[in-house]
């Protein structure tokens, strides 16, 4: 029954094995800071086979102040645009790594609805992924969903993707 359910994961199996297969021979290890996505990275992570050989843990902050508190995210880095910015996803992925003492830590905090007056039409969300304590990749995505739970879906499998992607070329 647990197999046949897993079958039907919401994430790319593929993906998330080929992920789990190189930090396992690397003996790597992952974690996660998540606030846009709510703690879907981790349940993605902890599905993958030999979770418990890699995955670290994650830890979801959704407000600003939670941020600072947990993950050393300056304060001034969020007084524009609620915490939503490069250089908090930045600092997340960073406290993430120092906290669970990972070899890559990814971090993500964005929108999942669209903000009325805003720059941007649609959902947005940035990114960073830091590799023993450095920046490796960071970035900015866009959703064209229309719903918070398919937007959440929708990061969580882009993020999949880009970790996947910067582990084959690693």
């Amino acid at each position: 029954m647990a197999k046949k359910n897993a079958e039907k994961s919401l994430y790319d199996k593929n993906d998330l094995q080929s992920i789990a297969s190189f930090l396992i021979k690397s003996k790597a290890t992952l974690s996660v800071a998540e606030s846009v996505t709510s703690g879907c990275l981790q349940t993605a992570f902890s599905l993958a086979e030999g979770a418990t050989m890699f995955f670290q843990g994650g830890i979801t902050v959704y407000q600003g102040g939670q941020k600072t508190r947990i993950l050393d995210v300056e304060p001034i880095y969020g007084e524009h645009n609620e915490f939503v910015n490069s250089q908090v996803a930045c600092q997340m992925a960073l406290g993430a790594n120092k906290l669970f003492l990972s070899k890559y830590a990814i971090a993500i905090t964005g929108f999942t609805q669209q903000i009325p007056d805003h720059e941007f039409k649609n959902p947005y969300a940035y990114y960073a992924i830091a590799k023993d304590r450095e920046i490796v990749l960071e970035g900015y995505i866009e959703a064209v969903k229309d719903d918070s739970f398919s937007i959440q879906e929708c990061y969580t499998q882009q993020i999949l993707k880009l970790f996947k992607n910067l582990l084959n070329g690693d």
